[in-house]
This record gives C-alpha cells, sequence and structure tokens, in this order.
C-alpha cells in the first residue's frame, strides 16, 4: 500500500484550515499486526494510519532493513498542530 508523504499531510492539514474546514478528527487505535520474527539485520516497522481525505486509511507494516547494528527504531505517530492531526513519520 502507498503511503502519503509528510508533507502531503500537512499540505491537506493547512489547506483544511485556510478553508474554515473543521478540525480531523483524531487517528483510530492502531490495529494489533501478527508478524513472524524478523529475519537477520531487519526490523519490523508497525503499520500507522493516514488520512485518506474522507477518513483514515491503515497502511500495513513491513519489514526493513537496519542500517547497522544496534540501531533503534523511533517509530512513527500523530501530533496535534494547529488544530490537526499530524503524522511524523518514525526514523533511526
Amino acid at each position: 500500500m502507498k503511503m502519503l508523504p509528510l508533507t502531503c499531510l500537512i499540505v491537506t492539514g493547512l489547506a483544511m484550515s485556510a478553508c474554515g474546514a473543521r478540525e480531523l478528527p483524531p487517528p483510530p487505535p492502531p490495529y494489533f499486526e501478527a508478524f513472524a520474527p524478523p529475519p537477520p539485520g531487519m526490523f519490523w516497522a508497525p503499520g500507522h494510519w493516514y488520512w485518506g481525505g474522507n477518513g483514515y486509511i491503515w497502511s500495513r507494516g513491513y519489514y526493513r532493513h537496519r542500517p547497522y547494528r544496534g540501531a533503534y527504531w523511533n517509530g512513527g505517530y500523530y501530533q496535534h498542530r494547529h488544530g490537526n492531526y499530524v503524522y511524523v513519520e518514525g526514523h533511526w
């Protein structure tokens, strides 16, 4: 499933606030995704919700390569900014 970049989410939020649109609802709780243990050198990045214009759509989790041994993944999260919820991408 294709994920929207953070800039699209921010632009959507700003456009909605400029048009006098109502505040976006908070995202639903995350789904529990069962997954097999990751292969060596890989990490499971959990899925998340993204705003699809008329509601939130679930983007499934996936395996990622660790950039180096012991790298720690900081998962993405939603932050309430200027009357809307904005997804902050995860990073190493």
